[in-house]
């Protein structure tokens, strides 16, 4: 039994949210259907299903709770794989944080998975292996799709900032927060489709340490606290072989089933993993 496994054989609550969500275990194909081959690296948008790894947990966040809201109705092909591997101290299904990060720690990720989903908040203890291998990934062709408070994870890790593109300095109270499109972000695979300008209810990150440099910005918002500064929200940049996508947007319920960010997440899922554009 290879440690993917071992995870979802012990991670009951979390397997049973991927239950209820309709997905399937990672490597698992559907009734009658041949096991997936893994596809080589660099060849991704040939290869079969998306195969995502959701790293979660931390501190101000229902975060099981709103991914349910997000992931249930997002727009992903329906083979899409899914594998949840919460990493914060709370844990519902009696999983101890530290076996979850052994796992992690041992994960193969470039045969395991397309992209990582991160919808994480504060220090979550990687151990350095940890960290280089998630570098590496994203480096070597993977994909990482940051979420909200992916900025707000990991703190003094200046590696992870670098390859995400920013990190959380501050926000405003809850409330109404208007993002618009940038001129580059119509003909983009992550926000094609999207609204030119609209309106929702989640938390305005203003953000810090930015590292944009190749990077493309696809939506940019006013802070709610005052300024007519246009501040990033979405942008999406390579890393070394890599794609990564990060939004600000998705602190709570309110935003994940949006079907906006719904759509966003799915496509910035898509473009990250090799699947789209």
């Amino acid at each position: 039994m290879n440690a993917l496994a071992v995870v979802l054989s012990v991670a009951v609550g979390v397997f049973a949210l991927a239950v209820a969500l309709g997905c399937s275990a990672p490597g698992a194909a559907g009734p009658g259907a041949p096991p997936a081959a893994t596809p080589a690296r660099g060849d991704r948008a040939a290869a079969g299903p998306l195969r995502v790894l959701v790293l979660s947990g931390g501190s101000f966040h229902d975060f099981e709770g709103n991914l349910k809201q997000l992931i249930e109705h997002m727009p992903v092909p329906a083979d899409t794989h899914w594998t949840f591997l919460p990493l914060g101290d709370d844990s519902p299904d009696g999983v101890s944080k530290a076996l979850r990060l052994r796992q992690l720690e041992a994960l193969e990720l470039p045969g395991e998975h397309d992209v990582i989903l991160a919808y994480t908040q504060g220090e979550l203890g990687l151990s350095p292996t940890a960290k280089d291998k998630l570098l590496a990934f994203v480096r070597g062709g993977g994909g990482f799709v940051g979420l909200h408070c992916a900025a707000d994870s990991h703190p003094g890790w200046d590696g992870y900032v670098e390859m995400l593109g920013g990190r959380f300095e501050s926000h405003p109270p809850y409330g109404e927060v208007t993002v618009q499109l940038t001129p580059s972000a119509p003909s983009h695979p992550v926000t094609r489709g999207l609204p030119d300008r609209w309106v929702l209810k989640d938390e305005f990150y203003h953000l810090q340490d930015l590292h944009l440099d190749g990077a493309t910005l696809l939506m940019t918002g006013v802070s709610p606290a005052g300024g007519e500064k246009a501040l990033p929200v979405t942008w999406a940049k390579p890393y070394g072989q890599g794609r990564v996508v990060y939004t600000s947007l998705g602190h709570g319920p309110d935003a994940e089933r949006d079907a906006r960010v719904q759509h966003l997440v799915a496509q910035a899922l898509l473009w990250a993993g090799g699947r789209d554009g």
